[in-house]
């Protein structure tokens, strides 16, 4: 099934029926169906298209969703919308391997990481020809020169004329969170 596309949606819609019918039978209460997974990985827009409406709010960014949601399916079926959760094995505050990976796949927000360099580097290194398709500039895979030169391009400098890294490396993590860079 696709949100994206919007297909076989019906079918994950009636098999959520059919399967609450059966468990209803056993244990006659209303059926609660949790949606969890990943922050950023679109679990607020499946729910909307299984209930059919815009009930539970979305945002590109991660942790949008801030506490859990009930939501009507139908007279006997809540949906739970959740928070995004990144297994304890996978989540660290200091670890940059995990932050970097955590990031580029959406789970955290370009405007909440701490070092946004280190991630673009890891970017980059996975996928040099597109970000340098996409800003124009010839890098040679190297983050360092991708921040430069697309900083000075943009403007972004500081005082005496040094690029603010920082920001440059978010903007660049923001496109690729939002889907301006397409893989």
């Amino acid at each position: 099934m696709s949100c994206k596309e919007r297909r076989d949606i019906k079918k994950l819609r009636d098999l959520i029926k059919i399967y609450s019918k059966k468990i209803k039978k056993n244990f006659g209460e209303k059926i609660i169906v949790g949606i969890i997974g990943y922050p950023n990985t679109g679990k607020s827009s499946l729910i909307n298209l299984l209930i059919g409406k815009s009930s539970a709010g979305v945002g590109s960014e991660a942790g949008f969703t801030k506490g859990i949601q009930k939501l009507r399916l139908d007279e006997n079926i809540l949906i739970l919308d959740s928070p995004g959760v990144i297994p304890e094995k996978q989540y660290s505050h200091t670890e940059k391997e995990k932050i970097s990976k955590q990031t580029i796949a959406g789970g955290r927000s370009y405007s909440q990481v701490k070092d946004p360099e280190i991630v673009v580097a890891k970017l980059i290194s996975a996928y040099p020809k597109i970000l340098e398709k996409f800003y124009n500039i010839q890098a040679g895979g190297d983050s360092e020169i991708l921040i430069e030169e697309l900083g000075r391009k943009k403007g972004f400098l500081k005082k005496g004329g040094i690029v603010d890294i920082d920001r440059t490396a978010r903007v660049i993590l923001r496109d690729w969170q939002t889907g301006e860079i397409r893989i």
